[in-house]
Order: structure tokens, then sequence, then C-alpha cells
């Protein structure tokens, strides 16, 4: 626990004042509006560092958050401020901390205008300095990976808040809550605050990159009617209610089809050429490529005889030299094809697909 004097503008500024059996008078409680300035005014003293803030965040129609701050690293943290004597249901407030964090489509829409970002961020009440773009780049990075920080700002750490608080937080790798007690009181008509973190985490801040999303390597396919023709059917995809995952960033060249539960049918997209160590031969750009492992081929003989009567098919073999499973790549050059033979091939892929949803394959 930390002590801290409060001036006369109610900034805090730490004291050498050291922790002993002492008689004080519990400060007055401060008003919700006042509790939140409070917080803004001092929430680089209460974390260590300097917090860039949003203040009130919409997240839905039912509901905003108290603070959505940001360290200059780029970590995210979700904050919520209570009162001591908060009517509300306690473990009310702490779940919805939860909430915030697992359905947080609102804060990627926060990084989607980073020009409305950064005005939001240069509200002269917030106190908040200027920001740059690498601490922009890492705040998008977290935001895109789920890092949230999530913090309850109580006057008091009663028993109940601390065991929702664990309880929530039980099993959990990131989205852990921490609870910051911040208790003010008086002292020969001086008045302090002490600062006591229970739950205390480590901040999630992620160095990796973001993950690349479809629309960026879609881009990346040079002939401009064969990428019109591709965007076409990933969009009947999507209409058939499957996925497509883009992957990370270290895997720019291609993106991979998913059925509905999220499983991979082993078929991907390469916008761009690869070539791997592992197999026999080069992975030719615009090639649409299914995976095969040698002990599956008798499973997917249809389907491997579908793709030799393509035009411009070809197969690869891996070689682990016995470290893993090997497999086959039967792989369909799709360059030069029509609208319709491009889709007659997607319309495989489908049923490739349906076929893997319902444990055919």
């Amino acid at each position: 626990m930390e002590i801290f004097k409060e001036q006369q503008d109610n900034k805090l500024e730490h004291t050498s004042f050291h922790l002993q059996p002492f008689h004080y008078e519990v400060a007055p409680e401060t008003d919700k509006l006042n509790m939140h300035q409070y917080f803004i005014d001092n929430r680089n003293q209460i974390f260590g560092q300097f917090i860039y803030l949003l203040h009130e965040t919409a997240l839905s129609e039912e509901s905003s958050v108290d603070f959505i701050g940001f360290t200059e690293e780029g970590a995210v943290l979700l904050i919520e401020v209570k009162r001591g004597a908060d009517t509300r249901n306690r473990q009310e407030v702490i779940s919805q901390l939860g909430k915030y964090a697992m359905d947080s489509f609102a804060i990627h829409n926060l990084i989607q205008d980073e020009n409305s970002l950064i005005e939001q961020l240069e509200q002269p009440r917030i106190k908040n300095r200027r920001i740059d773009s690498k601490t922009i780049t890492r705040m998008k990075n977290n935001i895109q990976q789920h890092n949230f920080n999530l913090f309850l700002i109580t006057e008091e750490a009663t028993d109940e808040v601390l065991a929702s608080s664990y309880y929530l937080s039980y099993g959990r790798k990131n989205q852990k809550i921490t609870v910051i007690e911040l208790k003010r009181f008086t002292l020969n008509e001086e008045y302090f605050c002490s600062i006591r973190f229970y739950n205390r985490q480590i901040l999630s801040n992620s160095s990796r990159q973001p993950k690349e999303d479809l629309q960026t390597k879609l881009d990346r396919i040079e002939d401009s009617a064969l990428r019109s023709n591709i965007e076409t059917q990933v969009k009947k995809w999507y209409q058939r209610g499957w996925d497509i995952d883009p992957l990370t960033v270290s895997t720019p060249q291609y993106f991979t089809f998913r059925v509905r539960e999220g499983k991979s049918i082993w078929v991907s997209y390469y916008v761009s050429e690869v070539r791997r160590s592992a197999l026999n031969g080069t992975i030719r750009k615009n090639s649409i490529v299914i995976q095969i492992n040698n002990d599956k081929v008798d499973s997917y003989i249809d389907i491997i005889n579908w793709v030799i009567q393509q035009r411009n098919h070809y197969i690869l073999e891996s070689d682990n030299k016995g470290r893993a499973r090997d497999y086959y790549l039967y792989c369909i050059d799709v360059t030069d094809y029509s609208f319709e033979k491009l889709e007659k091939v997607f319309d495989k892929l489908h049923e490739i697909a349906l076929r893997k949803q319902k444990g055919e394959l």
C-alpha cells in the first residue's frame, strides 16, 4: 500500500509517510462526478506511469465503460470507478467489466477511425499528452489480440468485491480483474489517500504484430479481374455461413477456408508464391491448395481425382524426415481461369466443406 498526500488542487503527491498505527478520520465521500475527476487528475500516480484516457465511452446502446486507458507502450485498460456508497449489486459491476472485455466489438470500433480516436484523446479536460503513431499501432495490436487489463477502482474493497473479482478472474489467462482501493483520510487536518492493489496483474501487452486482415491479402492479387472474381467467391463463402481465416501477419502469402464451427477444411488460397524447405517444389501464386495427409489419401480419392482433371493442376509432397506427419498438396493455379470456371472450383470447395462439417472427411 502506498500513501499520497493531497495538494490543494486534489492532486496526489507521494509522501515518505511510513505506515504505522495512527488515528485518522475517513474523509467525506466523494460523489461520482468528483470521483471520476479525482481519478482523471491522479491516474498517473495510481498506476505509476502516464495513462492516456477516454472517458464515458459507449460500448453499446445499453452500457458504457467509465474509462478506457492506454499506456505509452500501448497496453489497454478498461476501468470502472465505483463509490463506496454505490448501491448497485457489486458483483454485477465486476461482471460487467468481464462482459466489456469479452464483447469487445465497440472497442475494436475505436481504432477504425484513427483521426476520431486522436480527437477523443485530445479532449483538454482529460489532460492527455500528444500521442504518437507508434503508441497507436501498439494499442491497435493489443485490441486486435484481445489483450485487455480490467480494473475496478473503489473507495472500499469489501470481501464481497474481492471474492467476486477473484472468482471472475479464476482460470483466465488474460482479462483478470484487479481491484484498486482508494481510501481518503484526514490526519492533522491534512488529506491523504492510501492506494492498495488487490489481485494485481502484470499488464497484458503483446509485442506481436497484429493479424493481417483478409482484404489486405486479397489486395495483393495483382490481376484486377482475378481479384474481383475471388472477392465475389469469398462473399458467397460467407453467405453460406462459413469463415475465412486470414491467419497472422507472419503468413501474408495465403488465407484458409473454414466451416461454421471453426474447423479448417485444409484448403488455402495462395496470393503469392511460397517456397518451403519441407516441400519438393514451389507453391505458385493464385493457387488453391488442398492439403491431404498421407494416411488420409484413400478418404479423399474422389477429390484427388477431381483435382488432377483441372487445368494447371500440380502436386507437391512434403518430406519432414520422420519428424512430423507428411502430406500432399493438391494445387490448382487459377491465374487464367474464367469467372465460370473459378465458380465451379469454389462449388467443389463448398462440397468439401459440407462433407468436412458432416464428419465424412
